[in-house]
């Protein structure tokens, strides 16, 4: 959406809705398998004790984390949009949305009952209040079901290597919680991931500034005047390695 150059066509968006509310669905139904197959793990101890692997809250957690991401999923496609005419006004407002009802819900929940459930509420309720809030207020775009099935593959087609890459950077990001709940208690294990947290704040904020500013300023120069991307790119790299 963001970069294509089908990106206004108001008939593609809605296709590529459609391929990520199917993602949406593929992941929640994966999280549902998951937990089932780590459910049974622990009936039958496959799994060694006083590991994160053996704590039995970790199957709620799983599942109610695929629930907030098949939520996730159901958002107006005109927030991407937004981001595509860097509407920052739309952006911001969606970004601070899910952040506070998020924080806020959790530590309300986590105050009146201390729990892992407080950090799947969270999550939850601000991917709900997004989602809802996308539809009207935030985008007010009116919406409707649309089924094509090849624009559908043309869509997965034309991402085919962005899958690629994000499943190589998902694995290289997280095997080393994948592995170390194998070694770690659930106390330990969340020590280091608070941990992890905290040291990579700085590349979060990078992360956020190339995906949110840089990356739909430079599609839109790519558009509009391509001989001007590189000099771009390399001028606005230069800032963001100096402050890495």
């Amino acid at each position: 959406v963001i970069q294509a150059p089908r990106g206004d066509d108001i008939a593609y968006r809605r296709v590529v809705w459609m391929v990520n509310l199917f993602r949406g669905v593929v992941v929640a139904l994966l999280a549902l398998l998951v937990a089932a197959g780590l459910g049974l793990m622990q009936w039958a101890a496959l799994v060694t004790p006083d590991t994160a692997y053996a704590d039995p809250r970790l199957l709620l957690i799983v599942v109610l984390l695929g629930l907030a991401e098949l939520i996730k999923s159901a958002e107006s496609i005109e927030l991407l949009h937004a981001e595509r005419t860097t509407d920052f006004r739309t952006m911001v407002t969606a970004q601070v949305l899910r952040q506070a009802v998020g924080t806020g819900v959790t530590i309300v929940w986590a105050w009146l009952d201390p729990g892992v459930v407080a950090l799947c509420a969270g999550p939850l309720v601000a991917n709900a209040a997004v989602t809802l809030l996308s539809y009207g207020t935030l985008t007010r775009g009116r919406w409707h079901w649309t089924w094509q099935p090849s624009g559908m593959l043309a869509v997965a087609f034309a991402g085919r290597w962005l899958l690629v890459s994000s499943v190589l950077t998902f694995m290289i990001n997280s095997f080393d919680k994948v592995y170390l709940a194998s070694q770690f208690d659930a106390s330990r294990l969340g020590l280091y991931g608070i941990a992890a947290t905290l040291g990579l704040l700085a590349q979060e904020l990078v992360n956020r500034i190339s995906g949110t500013v840089l990356f739909p300023v430079l599609s839109e120069r790519h558009r509009e005047s391509p001989a001007t991307v590189r000099r771009d790119f390399y001028a606005a790299r230069r800032g963001i390695e100096l402050f890495s």
